[in-house]
């Protein structure tokens, strides 16, 4: 009779411990209240919580509403797509948080980003449509009423026309047309004028000595030059005397393009530098019409194309010989290979005994650039010349026989 109490206390002892055991986290039935104290925050935090070394997006923000939630993983690795989504990880977790978004808010993101983030909530499914849509004439109908401009129709534009991109004209009677020329769109009081204090063509011709065998068959190095644009490469200039065969070349290629008849019995020049020019002279004095080489189409003469020439002015300014362009704001003072100043000061002092007027700067030559053009028209000059012949193709063996 004793046994059977002590049994039945027994089982309830054991009952009792099987109800105090934590359940499992995949249980799907209620967790305890152990559980549910660890994964609920305690009310007096109003703002997201530092984790020590972890970050967290959102940390110290004062307008944040609610709670982040308290699981690291949760919060970097689940972002919702959509609001049903949302609600169903709240009803699974049982906690009162609200999810930081990874990506910026609407108000500072680009088109791009808005219709991507837009794009992620609601992902359109395949669908296999066999019928035919037709257009809602009534629905056209109706939004075209709604924007009278669109029932009215616009006037179309022609992007290719050049008065779309032009202001309305000034008015003969304004005061603003009365600053500005007839024929140009250039200030009355800037016509024929320059802001440029540079010598010009004929100011530079006064005293000029100049003669052509002086020069010819010497490596002329520039040191000092006057432009507006920047040269801050030397390029040595050399003169020669040109052969017939020459002049007969440009004059063939280059007398009916260019803009004014030249007198090809006054050739004395040849100069390599910047570029290769025949120097016809127009006066005793140093002015030179110079031809530059250009590649010129074949049918340039049926184009009624011009090239251009430029005047060019040498002066021998002893020792030193000076060239300026004409039409160009550039002058340059050259020395002979080997006895051109190279230190600042001393470049400068000699410029400064030519008298020449504008912005000038000192200049040095590119050793290791002119030994590249070098080979470069070296190797030039050998493939035009190897174009010139044909090359034998190679002996193939009679049949049966290899080496």
């Amino acid at each position: 009779m004793r046994a059977l109490p002590c049994m039945f206390l027994f089982a309830l002892l054991e009952a009792r411990d099987y109800d105090e055991k934590p359940r499992r986290v995949e249980d799907d039935e209620e967790p305890s209240p152990i559980q549910k104290q660890t994964d609920i925050y305690p009310q007096k935090f109003n703002e997201p919580v530092p984790f020590g070394h972890l970050t967290l997006a959102g940390y110290g923000d004062p307008y944040a509403q609610g709670k982040p939630p308290i699981d690291l993983l949760e919060l970097e690795m689940i972002v919702p797509k959509n609001s049903e989504e949302e609600r169903e990880y709240l009803k699974r977790n049982k906690a009162n948080i609200q999810f930081l978004r990874s990506f910026a808010p609407k108000g500072f993101t680009n088109p791009r980003d808005k219709y991507l983030r837009n794009m992620e909530g609601d992902i359109p499914g395949g669908q296999n449509i066999t019928e035919l849509k037709w257009y809602s004439l009534a629905d056209m109908h109706r939004r075209n009423l709604m924007t009278p401009s669109a029932s009215r129709g616009k006037p179309k534009e022609n992007k290719q026309t050049k008065d779309r991109y032009r202001g309305s004209a000034l008015q003969t009677n304004s005061s603003k047309a009365q600053h500005f020329s007839r024929e140009k769109f250039q200030l009355k009081e800037l016509q024929g004028k320059t802001t440029i204090n540079f010598t010009t063509c004929d100011e530079f011709a006064v005293g000029a000595i100049f003669s052509p065998k002086d020069i010819i068959n010497i490596d002329w190095v520039p040191f000092y030059i006057w432009s507006v644009e920047g040269y801050p490469v030397s390029i040595v200039h050399r003169f020669t005397i040109p052969t017939q065969k020459l002049v007969r070349q440009y004059r063939m290629k280059y007398g009916k393009l260019l803009p004014k008849p030249v007198d090809w019995h006054q050739v004395k020049l040849y100069m390599q530098g910047m570029n290769n020019m025949l120097l016809i002279a127009a006066d005793r004095r140093g002015l030179f019409v110079a031809i530059p080489e250009h590649d010129v189409p074949d049918n340039a003469v049926e184009k009624n194309l011009k090239l251009p020439s430029l005047s060019i002015r040498l002066k021998i300014e002893d020792p030193y010989l000076v060239m300026m362009y004409c039409e160009d704001y550039y002058a340059a003072v050259m020395a002979i290979s080997g006895t051109e100043p190279t230190i600042f000061k001393e470049m400068k002092a000699e410029a400064a005994t030519i008298k020449f007027r504008g912005p000038g700067k000192p200049t040095w030559r590119d050793i290791e650039g002119e030994n590249e053009r070098r080979k470069d028209v070296q190797n030039r000059k050998l493939a035009e010349e190897q174009a010139k012949y044909i090359e034998p193709l190679e002996k193939i063996p009679p049949v049966g026989q290899f080496d």
